[in-house]
């Protein structure tokens, strides 16, 4: 058939097709029925609660690659109870029609050519109740144009989705009419130097047509030298939403920022409606009084609709910190 299962308590035994004779692996139930899915009947993987490495079978870029048109569906009653850890390999690419439910991912490292996500890359695949946390990245590629993101997002759906904690990259990057539902990127820090880093907001870059609903990005920190001028917490572009989200308590705090706009959120396309932008903190070291710096919401282009925006603060270089 097309179901697998997978758990610690499992024989091991091919096809994998009950508790009693589960794969060990996530990689080996793969194998097994990874080309059976279709958009009609997709294929499914149940995984037991319990703490799972890639196995011999996951040997390619992603410690976990899902195929097209299959399911995996933690059994356990929260995400903490079924956790992929990817060993320090980049995480898990997930192919058009996938979708992964109920589970946490977490050691993701970029290895090798910055470029691509080192978390989750996702083709018009849906995540859904998860949680990423504790992985670090390359700052940027040798010829840098191609900044690391930890969640790469093109199309599909991420609901009730958590990112909890990581170093060095745009934590989520969502593109090609891709949509974030109850969503929160929290306790991230940014600490380099060099490369793209105006395309690298510590929270979340919208690009095209993606859309944002109930979104909370908070206590995340980008720290040492920043180039460019791109916002920090948020960046939207093209005719990308966000709607009825909280950015608050994140802290921008730069060494070098050579044209100083600073802004947790940049809205240079689309637009933001129902949305708050409170008590965040921005630091700017040297100030550039030609082009200014900007502690709250920074517009270009696009459109800011019935939003809140107070209590962000900004020190400059020539005075002392407010708090």
């Amino acid at each position: 058939g097309n179901i697998a299962y997978v758990s610690a308590d499992g024989s091991n035994v091919w096809p994998y097709d009950s508790w009693e004779t589960a794969a060990h692996s996530l990689g080996a139930a793969i194998d097994c029925i990874g080309n059976l899915g279709t958009a009609e009947e997709k294929a499914k993987i149940f995984v037991a609660p319990g703490d799972y490495a890639p196995g011999e079978d996951d040997a390619g870029d992603y410690a976990f690659e899902i195929p097209q048109n299959v399911i995996v569906k933690a059994m356990g009653s929260s995400p903490a109870e079924t956790v992929l850890d990817a060993s320090k390999k980049r995480g898990m690419k997930l192919a058009a029609g996938a979708r992964i439910e109920n589970l946490t991912l977490t050691n993701c490292t970029a290895a090798g050519t910055a470029g691509y996500a080192f978390g989750i890359l996702a083709q018009d695949a849906d995540v859904i109740d998860c949680v990423l946390k504790g992985g670090a990245g390359i700052s940027y590629s040798s010829d840098g144009d191609h900044p690391e993101y930890y969640v790469e997002q093109h199309g599909g759906l991420f609901r009730n989705f958590a990112i909890d904690g990581a170093c060095n990259w745009c934590p989520w990057r969502l593109s090609d009419g891709a949509r974030a539902e109850n969503v929160c990127v929290r306790n991230c820090n940014r600490n380099a130097a060099g490369g793209a880093v105006g395309l690298m907001p510590y929270g979340m870059s919208i690009k095209g047509e993606g859309t944002v609903v109930s979104n909370l990005v908070y206590c995340n920190n980008t720290l040492r030298k920043g180039w460019d001028h791109s916002g920090f917490g948020i960046y939207l572009s093209g005719s990308a939403e966000l709607v009825d989200s909280v950015v608050c308590s994140n802290k921008i705090e730069l060494s070098n920022s050579y044209n100083g706009i600073l802004p947790v959120v940049q809205i240079a396309g689309g637009m933001m409606r129902r949305t708050r932008v409170v008590c965040n903190y921005s630091d700017v070291r040297p100030w550039n009084p030609n082009t200014g710096a900007y502690s709250g919401v920074y517009i270009t282009s696009g459109l800011a609709e019935n939003c809140l925006i107070a209590s962000n603060t900004l020190a400059k270089a020539e005075e002392s910190h407010v708090n």
